[in-house]
């Protein structure tokens, strides 16, 4: 009797961790997306490019160039309400102030979940332009 009083605690310790970490609402792409939006929020561009792919980050620090930092400022403090994860892509659904939803696309790049809206923009243009079709989705 003593052994299952003994191991009773720690397979409720083992199973409420478990449940803490597999039922939480948000997960890791949550996370990295609502730092990234916090983090331009703040005006915390070199933070936000780290959530960022490379080519994300490129395409945010040629906004910041051109309209100056405070341009990106207004889209922060989101909070994630859902988010899909297929293989190393994902996307977080993010709900808006007037009840509309934004979704966010990332990928897993070295390892770590990153925003990913180079690629989403790339592969908008290339379905509306013909010439495009052909051309091979840069890599992460």
């Amino acid at each position: 009797m003593k052994l299952v009083t003994v191991k009773t605690p720690l397979l409720v310790v083992v199973l409420g961790a478990a449940c803490l970490l597999g039922c939480s609402k948000g997960g890791e792409p949550s996370r990295a997306a609502e730092r990234f939006y916090d983090s331009l929020a703040a005006g915390d561009i070199a933070s936000a490019k780290k959530d960022a792919t490379p080519a994300t980050a490129e395409m945010i620090q040629k906004i910041v160039d051109k309209n100056g930092k405070e341009t990106l400022s207004a889209v922060g403090g989101r909070k994630a309400a859902e988010e899909v994860i297929m293989d190393d892509t994902a996307v977080v659904t993010f709900k808006n102030e007037d009840g509309s939803t934004s979704t966010v696309p990332l990928v897993k790049h070295e390892g770590v979940w990153k925003v990913d809206f180079a690629t989403m923009i790339q592969n908008a243009a290339r379905s509306r332009i013909p010439v495009l079709k052909d051309t091979p989705p840069p890599s992460p």
